[in-house]
């Protein structure tokens, strides 16, 4: 499979990039429509559940991009299993969330159930417009994201011209990522051919440990959410939180898009022979990662007792610009890991194991004495344990094959 040419991928990126900034420009412009202490709550919430997202999308994406490039008898069976995951996934949140919404008053454990469906339908919509992309309909991926990018404005502009609650707001994203989903289920249509047991189970294997990385990253910060909730810090921590993740998200679900698009033709090069020496760099990759990262890390938590007297937004802006280098490098060795053998996968997911439980217990001593600006630090955890797992993985043997 050829990767995009310039054009096509400039229209994709476009796309999705409208979409992004649209959704995390609307976020960030509802904080002075509904005060600190309303909107703290919202963020407290909405943080709780970015690992939904994560479940739903990238295990399943990745594995379908994966095994689809290479598929020939098996693309259909495999195209109606993820078709499946997709509807599985989305339906029972959002059926929660309309009960609740119906019978209960508009209270906070109703935010949280459509929180919940917002990030299923969401992730559901990233892997619907994957399935777009690797059955060669790839424009349709920017159509949709440009579509929601406008439904998105439209429900902001009512919020805040009509004072809407959080719990309306969360209606109306919910109601614009549900028809934009059927909508790709009608375009992708019902293959109409059930995958045998023993290719459901090697996709659902595939998409276990393909989506480790991106879930265990997006899964430590939910952790530290609710860390932060928990502790008691007042609501202005949650949203400086809130504001600085979406702000960081921006760029990397950008760079993980990017590295969605060109999974396909990098799984089949590495099939071909290439892998062992994409292995090699990816392991000098981690290698610098995990310096970086380690120094960040302890750096910032010495540092941090001592900044008491900083604004949260440029602190926590400061914190996360000096994280990405570590970021970055680490992840560009996690995309050739998870696409050479099967050894390397199995030990990428295993670093964002490793890497999630550092976070979370460093999270337990950072968060309770620093607020957010803690969290931050204890999320410094998760590269420099995932990279240090991968050098502790490396072996000098040729990989085998999937």
């Amino acid at each position: 499979m050829n990767p995009p040419g310039a054009r096509l991928l400039i229209f994709l990126v476009a796309g999705r990039s409208m979409f992004r900034l649209v959704m995390y420009g609307s976020a960030a412009l509802l904080l002075p429509v509904w005060g600190t202490g309303a909107y703290g709550g919202y963020a407290a919430a909405a943080g709780a559940f970015f690992w939904l997202t994560a479940l739903t999308s990238t295990g399943p994406e990745k594995a379908a991009l994966n095994l689809l490039a290479r598929a020939r008898r098996t693309h259909r069976p495999l195209l109606g299993a993820v078709l499946a995951f997709a509807c599985g996934m989305s339906l029972p949140p959002a059926a929660a969330f309309t009960v609740a919404a119906v019978v209960a008053r508009p209270a906070t454990p109703t935010l949280y159930l459509g929180l919940a469906a917002v990030a299923v339908a969401l992730g559901a919509n990233a892997l619907l417009v994957g399935l777009l992309r690797v059955t060669g309909r790839p424009k349709g991926d920017a159509v949709n994201y440009v579509l929601l990018a406008v439904a998105y404005g439209l429900v902001t502009v009512t919020t805040v011209v009509g004072g809407l609650s959080p719990l309306a707001y969360v209606t109306g994203q919910l109601v614009a990522l549900t028809v934009a989903n059927l909508v790709l289920v009608a375009v992708l249509g019902v293959p109409g051919v059930r995958a045998r047991p023993g290719l459901l189970r090697l996709l659902a294997g595939t998409a276990l440990l393909m989506g480790a990385s991106e879930l265990g990253v997006h899964a430590a910060m939910s952790a530290l959410f609710v860390e932060l909730t928990l502790t008691g810090w007042p609501p202005v921590h949650a949203a400086a939180l809130y504001l600085a993740d979406i702000g960081w998200s921006a760029g990397v679900t950008l760079m993980f898009y990017a590295f969605r698009i060109f999974q396909p033709g990098t799984a089949l090069r590495l099939a071909a022979g290439g892998a062992p020496a994409a292995l090699r760099r990816a392991h000098g990759l981690a290698g610098w990662a995990a310096g970086w990262s380690a120094c960040w890390t302890a750096g910032w938590g010495l540092a941090l007792p001592t900044l008491d007297g900083y604004g949260l937004p440029p602190l926590l802006a400061a914190m996360l610009v000096t994280k990405a280098p570590g970021f970055l490098l680490l992840n560009l060795a996690v995309f050739t890991m998870e696409n050479a053998d099967a050894r390397s996968l199995r030990v990428a997911a295993l670093g964002s194991l490793l890497g999630m439980a550092a976070v979370v217990l460093l999270g337990a001593l950072l968060v309770p004495a620093l607020g957010a600006p803690g969290a931050i630090c204890a999320a410094g955890a998760m590269e420099a344990i995932q990279a240090a797992t991968i050098l502790r993985g490396r072996r000098s043997s040729p990989p085998v094959d999937r």
